[in-house]
C-alpha cells in the first residue's frame, strides 16, 4: 500500500462565527422593567447584614441564609414587604398600559 502524502490529509475545519443581525433600537422595543417580588425587596434590605455577619461566604450561600430568613418571618413580619412588591407590581402594569396606548 502507498503511503497517503502528507498533503490529502484531511485539514481540520475551521467553525466561523455568524454575522450577528442588528438589533431593534431598543428605546423603541424597551418594555417596563418588571416588578420586584417581597422577598427581592426583603433580600436587597438584608444582604448587607448577612454579610457583614459573614464576611467570606460566597454569594450562593447568602441567598441560601437570605431564603431561610424569609422562610422564617411571620406574615406580619413580611407585610412591609408584600406592601412593596404590590406597589412596584401597579407600577409595572400602568406602565405597561402607557406603553400599549402609544
Amino acid at each position: 500500500m502507498p503511503k497517503a502524502s502528507k498533503n490529502s490529509r484531511k485539514q481540520p475545519t475551521t467553525h466561523t462565527i455568524p454575522k450577528q443581525t442588528t438589533k431593534p433600537d431598543k428605546k423603541s422595543t424597551k418594555e417596563p422593567k418588571r416588578p420586584r417580588s417581597a422577598f427581592l425587596y426583603f433580600c436587597s434590605e438584608k444582604r448587607e447584614e448577612v454579610k457583614k455577619q459573614h464576611p467570606s461566604m460566597k454569594l450562593g450561600d447568602t441567598q441560601r441564609v437570605l431564603g431561610e430568613m424569609w422562610r422564617n418571618l411571620s406574615e406580619a413580619e413580611k407585610t412591609p414587604y408584600n406592601k412593596l412588591a404590590v406597589t412596584d407590581k401597579k407600577r409595572y402594569e400602568d406602565e405597561k398600559a402607557d406603553k400599549a396606548k402609544h
